[in-house]
């Protein structure tokens, strides 16, 4: 505002993308050109109490340089740290946040020595952090209410399960005693404006329970009202006994909001001012190092330094894309279904349903794992592979030790291989291409290489069973398929750990900020798709009475194809069970219906590669909407 003042001649307003007013500069005031932007007059941050002295909430040493940064926050204080860009005024405060925990050399909170090595542990201290951006620290794939919560999970849980009704409650009063404006608590908040989501972000912090903020930039990108409520929110916290530690480039609003400014230059403290002392100017000269070298403590307002004391160490259109190819799924498979019947008489007899059904069973549930490794923002190459190491193993474990030692084993190297898939990704960092495609060939040659090369038989009599038996009239791979989905549905969609794997795969940084530990979901995430993959390997192995090191090829792709045809995006953050279901079933049914049609398998190999190309299509136009 000051710099449209000063340097236009004549000033267009457009609100709600209509010309409000062209006045020429000189007829204007701030204020005045504040209420024609906004429509209404905006009042500033009411005085606020003094805070009570020697009450401290924070004390933390960090160290950015040479020297440690001293930082101390007292109930119902705000202190401010600025300087200029490069400072490291963004640093010392995600060190405080627990993102950058090897900066930080000691922590107390309220008196009692802090762990602030990590998001979560910062957060069960009661130290909070709002980002600079707020999309780090935001999970757009998710609604408001489940933004709210994430980091409280066990306040909205009952025996283990997310409670919709506990969500709604907690949600919904901080919706209302923050002013967050929206159309609904279950609307993504990619739909909610800039100074709204930037409300939810201070939500989730006071639904935590935090009783220390750790602001960076809080009105940064927000427009003129949103910025006035965040003050007045933020003003309001402290006068209520919170500590804010916050960082603004925006000098107007430190002198506003502050008690104490600490400026920094070269990431060491330069001078420390309280806010009746200081000036904007004085504030730049000191960041600059341009300060008079005469000045006294008097002159600037140098606060009193206590001696150191010892510590101890998604836009609308993508929504709406989202919702049709949902809706979209199901009808595709209906009509596929319907004109395969028309096609051939034999479709929709019950034996072939029932064929269908069991020939899909082993791809639902390498699927049905698949889903939580995507929905986490990640996938896994080796599961094809994984199905015929663990086939292969458990045959010749039976061979030798017997029926139970030879499942456990197949079991066993589905989890391990899943388990070193988690740690090189999310332990060592490499990439979920890279470390997924060096176990899908170390899976498949550790499986020629324990056969050599040929089939393992002579198994149990007894195997049989997983592979062809019947439970209630149901084929037990159908069983155990059913099982999974039901598994799966539950863990995703009504548990904590499924909104962390929601939140993880929608942004990882804001999930870490939110106090998830994001390694742990990764690992538990492909540990799932392993174990469910060698399950697989079984069922194909006990369906033949034989370990074949051959088989699960292209399983893989199918598994992807099957979930991102379910709506599931390769970005992570989307997708659901029910979804891949219908996915695997589309390409169950097509596969079927190509052979009753005697077409040839080289055939249907272009087709099924088509549909794969047709997923990838679907994905690629979410991803530009």
């Amino acid at each position: 505002i000051d710099e449209v003042l000063a340097i236009a001649d004549r000033v267009t307003v457009l609100r709600d993308g209509h010309r409000i007013a062209v006045k020429p500069v000189a007829a204007l005031n701030g204020r005045e050109l504040v209420r024609l932007i906004v429509g209404s007059d905006v009042s500033g941050v009411e005085t606020r109490p003094e805070p009570e002295p020697g009450v401290e909430r924070l004390s933390v040493r960090v160290r950015l340089g040479s020297r440690p940064v001293d930082v101390r926050v007292s109930k119902g204080e705000i202190v401010s740290v600025t300087g200029l860009m490069g400072a490291g005024a963004s640093d010392l405060l995600r060190a405080v946040g627990g993102a950058q925990p090897q900066s930080v050399e000691a922590a107390k909170v309220d008196g009692v020595p802090a762990s602030l090595r990590h998001p979560a542990e910062a957060l069960a201290c009661g130290v909070g952090m709002i980002p600079e951006d707020r999309k780090d620290g935001l999970i757009l794939t998710l609604s408001v209410a489940e933004n709210i919560v994430l980091s409280c999970l066990a306040r909205v849980s009952w025996c283990g399960f997310l409670s919709r009704r506990r969500i709604r409650v907690l949600a919904q009063r901080f919706v209302d005693g923050l002013g967050v404006k929206t159309p609904g608590l279950w609307v993504e908040v990619r739909e909610l404006s800039g100074g709204n989501q930037q409300k939810v972000l201070l939500g989730r912090l006071l639904a935590s329970g935090a009783t220390v903020l750790v602001v960076d930039e809080p009105t940064h990108g927000v427009d003129i009202s949103a910025r006035a409520e965040i003050h007045r929110l933020l003003a309001g916290y402290a006068s209520d006994g919170g500590a804010i530690l916050m960082s603004s480039a925006d000098l107007p609003e430190v002198l506003e909001l502050s008690d104490r400014i600490i400026v920094l230059r070269r990431s060491e403290i330069a001078r420390e001012f309280l806010r009746s002392c200081a000036t904007p100017a004085k504030l730049l000269a000191c960041a600059a190092g341009v300060t008079s070298p005469g000045a006294s403590t008097e002159d600037t307002g140098l606060a009193d330094v206590r001696p150191e004391r010892p510590l101890r160490h998604p836009p609308a259109g993508r929504s709406r894309l989202i919702r049709v190819r949902q809706a979209l799924l199901p009808l595709v498979l209906l009509a596929l279904i319907a004109a395969l019947s028309l096609l051939n008489e034999h479709f929709l007899t019950v034996g072939n349903i029932r064929n269908v059904l069991l020939q899909t069973s082993v791809l639902a549930i390498v699927s049905i794992g698949m889903t939580f490794v995507i929905v986490a923002g990640a996938f896994d190459l080796s599961v094809g592979s994984v199905v015929a190491l663990s086939g292969s193993m458990a045959a010749l474990m039976m061979v030798e030790y017997g029926l139970l030692p030879g499942i456990a084993a197949g079991l066993g190297i589905g989890l391990a291989v899943g388990l070193a898939n988690g740690v090189l990704i999310a332990g060592l960092g490499v990439s979920p291409f890279i470390a997924t495609l060096g176990t899908l060939v170390i899976a498949r040659g550790l499986a020629l290489a324990v056969t050599g090369g040929s089939v393992v038989s002579d198994l149990p009599s007894s195997f049989a069973v997983l592979g062809s038996g019947v439970v209630a009239g149901i084929p037990v791979p159908v069983f155990l398929a059913v099982v999974a989905f039901t598994v799966g549905v539950v863990l995703l969609g009504w548990t904590p750990f499924g909104l962390k794997i929601y939140a993880v795969g929608g942004n990882r940084e804001a999930a870490h900020l939110a106090g998830i530990r994001v390694g742990r979901v990764l690992v538990a995430c492909f540990a799932i798709c392993g174990t469910l993959a060698a399950l697989g390997g079984l069922i194909l192995a006990a369906r033949v009475q034989s370990g074949q090191p051959t088989v699960g090829v292209f399983m893989e792709l199918y598994a992807i194809a099957a979930v991102v045809l379910g709506g599931a995006s390769l970005r992570g953050g989307e997708g659901n069970m029910i979804q891949t279901l219908l996915g695997v079933l589309l390409i169950g049914f097509l596969q079927n219906g190509l052979n009753l049609m005697n077409v040839h398998s080289y055939w249907q190999q272009v087709v099924l590669g088509m549909v794969f190309i047709g997923a990838a299509a679907l994905e690629w136009l979410k991803g530009r909407v």
